[in-house]
């Protein structure tokens, strides 16, 4: 269970550097928009208020850390490290199943073009 978690969190964070490397700023910011993530990569986790939860949560300095990283229930659903991405540090989501990925990937694709010099490296570390 915990090579799964870090071949996704490896997958994930590979991601978000190769957006921003590429200067896709503006869809960084549609991953901190919950409707854009539950539509687009079928997120089916809810907040309190019943959105879903985001595949970015900016982290601001008043909040806390440990507790915004969790669900309603108490679930861990962002990873413990931080990444800083526009220079605003955020939060990322830790619930990566095979649909989820599979829908990531796919919209990753779209954005950066199917043959965009990091692929490989990113399909495999889903392997």
């Amino acid at each position: 269970m915990a090579e799964t978690k870090n071949k996704n969190r490896d997958f994930i964070f590979k991601s978000l550097e190769v957006l921003e490397k590429h200067g896709k700023i503006k869809e960084i910011h549609w991953l901190a928009e919950s409707y854009f993530c539950e539509v687009t990569f079928g997120i089916s986790w809810k907040d309190e208020v019943g959105a879903s939860y985001p595949i970015l949560k900016p982290l601001f300095p008043q909040i806390d850390k440990t507790e915004a990283k969790k669900s309603i229930k108490g679930k861990d659903l962002y990873y413990k490290d931080a990444i800083i991405l526009d220079g605003i540090p955020f939060l990322v989501y830790n619930n990566w199943f095979d649909n989820v990925r599979t829908a990531f990937l796919n919209w990753l694709k779209t954005v950066l073009g199917s043959d965009f010099p990091e692929l490989p490296e990113i399909e495999a570390s889903l392997i």
